[in-house]
């Protein structure tokens, strides 16, 4: 079954299921609420998550104080889609939110190798690409 195109983060070697966890961990890290749905996709189990920024955190842009992310199962691991904002308006502060990308992929990246022993792989299917239009 093809796989659709857009994704923002392959997961190797981890279910769903722990990259919905180890996402939800961060965000909360930062102040988010998240909420996960669980349904079916093209015929794959799939997981919607929502956050919304609940306490003030000058790290986090305003542009970015609520998230969507679609996390699909693929044979042997699952990949990660930013569903929202697709778009970031200008004048928003770039730095800013490329940081909060950067740290947000990096730790990924350290929680799914440590929690698989290093195991796992994350990467990204775009290097240096955003997961939206800045």
């Amino acid at each position: 079954m093809p796989e659709p195109e857009g994704s923002w983060l392959r997961c190797r070697g981890l279910g769903r299921e722990r990259l919905v966890r180890h996402l939800s961990d961060y965000l909360g890290t930062l102040g988010f609420v998240s909420e996960e749905k669980q349904h079916e996709e093209g015929g794959r189990n799939s997981s919607l998550m929502a956050s919304k920024l609940s306490r003030a955190n000058p790290s986090v842009p305003l542009a970015l104080e609520r998230l969507e992310f679609r996390i699909l199962s693929t044979g042997g691991g699952c990949l990660l889609y930013w569903d929202f904002p697709k778009r970031i308006e200008p004048g928003v502060d770039s730095a800013k939110v490329r940081r909060f990308v950067e740290e947000a992929f990096s730790h990924l990246e350290r929680a799914v190798s440590t929690g698989s022993h290093g195991m796992a792989k994350i990467i990204r299917e775009r290097p240096k690409e955003l997961p939206f239009e800045l």
